[in-house]
């Protein structure tokens, strides 16, 4: 099974669009899954791999600490 850097880097498992509501406002962002997978610590459980595409971070030049920054697109890229 590839490593969830390997999924993150394969460019023939495409990004999904998601949205998720946390901290009182709702938040978009990319995903990439797989299904039915197998892992040791969970015995015969069948999970799901779900990989969160990063967020760049940019330092704003007036500020001390980074800013998040990823623009999802409307292709998905």
């Amino acid at each position: 099974m590839p490593t969830p850097e390997e999924i993150r880097q394969d460019e023939l498992i495409p990004w999904v669009n998601v949205e998720a509501f946390a901290a009182g406002k709702t938040h978009s962002f990319q995903i990439k899954t797989l299904a039915t997978v197998r892992w040791a610590v969970t015995g015969q459980l069948n999970v799901r791999l779900v990989v969160i595409r990063p967020l760049a971070y940019i330092r704003h030049p007036e500020s001390a600490s980074a800013i998040r920054f990823h623009p999802v697109s409307a292709s998905g890229v």
